[in-house]
């Protein structure tokens, strides 16, 4: 009689994950400005994947989610507070650093708890 062991069950998959590791391997020091219109492509190109096994019905949004965008209203915001150069960079890879540790439902919850 054969003794069958166990199949470990397999972790979903999750494309904030897949891409913190593309990140890590890929980029190990970090982002720069320019890279991250990169990672915004994959990222893309990984949900739209995801998405063409979904009817239209179930894809919600009506725009598409963009880091860059998200990045670029942060360096406008930055800017009109004469923030400098050094601290609008700081900034950016800071912020880019935590799209792949908080969905967006998080970062949205954050900003409507704040008092801004």
């Amino acid at each position: 009689m054969a003794v069958s062991t166990p199949k470990k069950a397999a972790r979903p998959f999750s494309i904030p994950e897949a891409l913190r590791s593309f990140e890590e391997k890929y980029f190990p020091n970090g982002l720069l400005p320019e890279q991250i219109e990169l990672v915004d492509d994959v990222r893309q190109i990984a949900e739209d994947a995801f998405s063409a096994g979904c009817s239209a019905s179930e894809i919600v949004t009506s725009e598409r989610w963009s880091n860059s965008a998200c990045l670029g209203y942060a360096i406008l915001a930055a800017r009109a507070l004469k923030m400098s150069e050094k601290d609008i960079a700081r900034l950016v890879r800071t912020m880019n650093g935590l799209y792949d540790f908080h969905s967006i439902e998080e970062a949205k919850a954050v900003y409507e708890r704040s008092p801004y």
